[in-house]
């Protein structure tokens, strides 16, 4: 379980794949982290959709679909989360993408 692996003072992330945790799974997340009383700084990748479509698309084995890729992108965007906790990956490699989240942090 994550839980046991989690310490105050070090960066966490929760990975989870549009298809796998709507917003409403992340409830928990929260709740446990202020549980902690640890600071914690949220950002949701969150791609433009026709990029979230084609990395779907891209994957080996299972994929969601163009479809249930749009509903559930949606529902994040829907007010589950403040807009400033949305980093726009669509242009990133994933090391710049890391390179951005460091540069968020030392803001």
């Amino acid at each position: 379980m994550v839980r046991r692996h989690i310490r105050a003072g070090l960066d966490c992330v929760v990975e989870a794949t549009v298809h796998e945790s709507p917003p409403e799974a992340f409830l928990e997340y929260r709740a446990f982290f202020e549980t902690l009383q640890a600071p914690r700084v949220v950002r949701v990748l969150h791609p433009r959709l026709e990029i979230a479509i084609a990395r779907d698309a891209a994957r080996a084995g299972w994929h969601a679909g163009s479809h249930r890729v749009a509903s559930l992108r949606a529902r994040f965007s829907g007010g589950a989360f403040p807009a400033h906790w949305f980093l726009d990956t669509s242009g990133h490699t994933p090391e710049e993408t890391v390179g951005r989240l460091h540069q968020l942090r030392e803001a």
